[in-house]
């Protein structure tokens, strides 16, 4: 798209300079009749001319000068997030057992399957892929209250439910497995709803051409 973008910007700024000089580019028809801007011009008409340029090339300069604008935000962008991802991890890596980073499930879920730019959507799916190793046997948030994380599961799996990446399939199955464990931690008697959370998504992926769950939230 950019080099489309390129090609239509040249081609414009050649349309100016070639109506500012009164000419045409060497590929258009070369038959037609000269105009009378062939004939040679007096001081006044030069200086108009040379006004005339200036002000093609300024808006060029302008134009270029946008472009390079344009593009250091997004860089810098996407070096804001790598930053705050980097942070994210730090806090996993400390506080994954603590019940606030349940929080981080959903936005790094959407920012897997969202991002247009690889190294975020990558570096998000590595964050939460640290998250759910990290969490194992006793070491899961603790829940004072069991039903804020059954809304989550059911969140997460309505997020699987979305055509995304297929690094996105996989982490939404992590990330339900991971609300699976901190739900059986609290209480053991819970096996019974998760199974009918999994056989809800299970009949909605059946049903309904919308919904692009993978097969791996079942088999994992």
């Amino acid at each position: 798209s950019d080099s489309g973008e390129d090609e239509a910007e040249v081609a414009a700024f050649e349309a100016k300079l070639a109506a500012a000089l009164g000419t045409h580019r060497g590929d258009q028809d070369l038959n037609e009749e000269s105009s009378e801007s062939d004939a040679d011009m007096n001081d006044e008409e030069m200086e108009q001319l040379d006004e005339q340029l200036v002000n093609v090339f300024k808006a060029r300069q302008q134009n270029l000068n946008q472009k390079k604008d344009k593009k250091d935000a997004k860089e810098n962008m996407t070096n804001f997030k790598n930053r705050v991802l980097d942070l994210l991890e730090i806090y996993v890596k400390k506080c994954h057992s603590k019940i606030l980073a349940l929080d981080l499930l959903l936005p790094l879920l959407r920012l897997t399957r969202k991002s247009s730019v690889k190294q975020i959507s990558g570096k998000a799916n590595s964050v939460l892929r640290e998250f759910t190793r990290l969490c194992k046997g006793s070491a899961v948030p603790v829940l004072e209250d069991a039903e804020p994380a059954w809304e989550l599961l059911k969140s997460v799996h309505k997020e699987a439910g979305h055509s995304g990446p297929p690094a996105h399939a996989s982490a939404c199955s992590q990330a339900s497995l991971l609300v699976v464990k901190v739900l059986l931690a609290h209480d053991q008697g819970a096996i019974s709803d998760v199974i009918d959370v999994y056989a809800s998504t299970r009949k909605e992926q059946f049903l309904n051409k919308k919904c692009h769950v993978q097969p791996t939230v079942f088999t994992d």
